[in-house]
């Protein structure tokens, strides 16, 4: 008889209400479930729904829950594979996405100039983190505690740990591992996964916990190896590259890798508003993400 694996993955979401905690897990790991079928097998007949958890922070910080139903048809088309490669290629590049980019990139390298270079959609991104960071010792801290409540009890039992951060959960990650790390003193490695993450923007690495601080004492020392996902026409990944940004941390020891992965990176999420390169789903089924579990599921097998 197989053994069960004992290895846990934690998804951590980004802003904006979700769905209701157990009906947003099922829909995540359909995704994450769909696209290990289809490109690694061997790791999906082993993972199963019980190695997969979600930090819900969602409905305690915002007081309320988001219908899913507008998203189902969406979902069930990106699982069933029904979308088109070359429009969503295209859809991907075009000039707005490209002069959104570009003038986002400028409004980060100087934030003077961010209320009236951006457009409604990043000023409500911004909005939205700086009501994070700006809480650290309210809803930030209850944010985090979401995260480390099981990560305590995954580490003392030493289970292998992989964490899945997308967009503004990757940034709550980082400070929850700064916070374990630095403030309560436990010992362990994760594994991460970013996604769409802002970790690259400048605007969000000197808010960080730990961005006030010099040396070793500036990171988080619990992530063993990191892999970020960026899609091409991702809007909040504006810098794509995070190795770069943390290299420090490879220079300290800290870390064993951080790789990037942007390359050719492109996801299928589409509903009525037209193609959404940041949606999560679509970076879940991405190929890339199954072969990233499967290599961390290998490692701990």
């Amino acid at each position: 008889m197989a053994t069960e694996f004992r290895g846990r993955i934690i998804y951590v979401p980004g802003k904006n209400p979700k769905p209701d905690p157990l009906l947003h897990r099922g829909l995540l790991w359909r995704a994450l479930q769909a696209g290990l079928v289809a490109h690694q097998p061997a790791c999906a007949k082993t993972l199963t729904l019980e190695n997969f958890k979600l930090a819900a922070w969602n409905r305690d910080y915002y007081g309320l829950e988001k219908d899913a139903t507008p998203d189902f048809e969406a979902i069930e088309s990106l699982l069933a594979g029904r979308y088109e490669e070359k429009q969503d290629r295209g859809d991907a590049k075009t000039w707005r996405i490209a002069t959104q980019r570009l003038v986002r990139s400028v409004a980060d390298r100087f934030p003077q100039l961010m209320r009236l270079l951006a457009d409604p959609s990043i000023r409500d991104t911004l909005a939205e983190t700086n009501r994070y960071f700006d809480q650290q010792d309210d809803a930030g801290r209850n944010i985090r505690e979401v995260l480390k409540v099981p990560l305590r009890r995954w580490l003392a039992e030493e289970r292998p740990v992989l964490i899945i951060g997308h967009s503004l959960g990757s940034v709550v990650t980082w400070d929850t591992l700064w916070e374990l790390t630095h403030l309560e003193h436990i010992e362990g490695k994760v594994d991460l996964i970013t996604m769409g993450s802002p970790l690259g923007l400048n605007f969000t690495q000197a808010r960080l916990q730990g961005s006030d601080s010099s040396g070793a004492s500036g990171y988080p020392h619990m992530i063993r190896q990191w892999h970020n996902l960026a899609a091409i026409g991702d809007l909040i990944s504006l810098d794509p590259t995070l190795a770069d940004d943390f290299a420090e941390m490879r220079e300290f020891g800290l870390v064993e890798s951080i790789e990037d992965h942007f390359q050719d990176i492109y996801t299928h999420y589409r509903d009525d508003n037209g193609l959404n390169p940041h949606r999560s789903y679509g970076y879940l089924i991405h190929p890339v993400m199954a072969a990233k579990i499967a290599a961390w599921w290998w490692q701990f097998k």
